[in-house]
């Protein structure tokens, strides 16, 4: 499948910027499950590449003195494969036992302790049953709603609430998994609709993936309760959010901020 995305970011100040430095995630990898055909980043000022420890692709950009507005756009077309869910384990990022570690927004409490309880015993006798399971649990518990919860709810909050968006229940899912002993880690991206057509959304996506010995790193998304297939486009992987998401950053000035996503998306099978 080929996956078209134009992503742009507009951020509007109410003062002229005196400085400022965004951290962005904006470039696809090559990988055993997609291709990059085509890509570029198009921002002012100038961006200065590396790799970060997580393998994912970024860059950091310096906003311009006196800016009232930055206009950040990622477009390109990247093919995807099927693999059923699964990544195989490749030579990058850090070690997997630092995907146990505990993150800020995965941090576990109580009632997360408490829900999983139920699950231990399957995850013991079948992992991947038991994980399937947990995916499907975490689905029913919190409804999928936009604009209940903020970019800095942590998972602890979202079950709490009980509603939340995918990022939430990305980082329950991987709260529960690392609680249980099974190494997880947050992946954002952009999911195209399964007819083929074209949608315009005020966000990426994000799911989750658990190490599981042979067969890999195995995708989750708790948020439609399916594991990754050819309609999922990655962008970058870490802890959780603070490690993958595109765009974050710190800036002297401007006063106040409006901030306006808009991704377009469409497929060709």
């Amino acid at each position: 499948m080929e996956i078209r995305v134009r992503h742009q970011t507009t951020y509007r100040y109410d003062q002229p910027v005196r400085h400022g430095v965004m951290l962005a995630r904006l470039w696809p990898g090559n990988a055993s499950d997609q291709k990059v055909l085509s890509w570029r980043v198009e921002a002012p000022g100038r961006f200065e590449p590396f790799d970060d420890h997580h393998g994912n692709k970024a860059a950091t950009l310096s906003i311009e003195t006196g800016a009232r507005e930055v206009h950040i756009i990622a477009e390109g077309v990247v093919e995807t494969l099927e693999q059923n869910g699964i990544r195989p384990l490749e030579a990058e990022g850090l070690p997997l036992g630092s995907y146990l570690r505990v993150s800020p927004y995965c941090r576990p409490d109580a009632a997360i302790r408490s829900f999983i309880a139920p699950l231990a015993a399957l995850l013991s006798e079948d992992r991947l049953k038991g994980l399937h399971e947990l995916m499907l649990a975490i689905n029913r518990e919190v409804a999928f709603r936009e604009a209940v919860t903020e970019v800095t709810t942590t998972a602890a909050e979202a079950l709490a609430a009980g509603e939340g968006v995918c990022q939430d229940h990305a980082h329950l899912f991987i709260a529960c998994c690392r609680q249980l002993g099974v190494p997880a880690r947050y992946v954002s991206g952009y999911l195209a609709a399964h007819d083929g057509g074209h949608g315009t959304h005020g966000a990426g996506h994000a799911w989750a993936e658990a190490f599981l010995g042979e067969l890999g790193w195995v995708s989750f998304d708790p948020a439609n309760a399916v594991s990754a297939n050819q309609h999922y486009l990655r962008l970058a992987q870490g802890f959780d959010y603070a490690d993958a998401g595109p765009l974050r950053g710190v800036r002297r000035g401007g006063g106040g901020e409006e901030l306006s996503v808009q991704i377009q998306i469409g497929a060709n099978q």
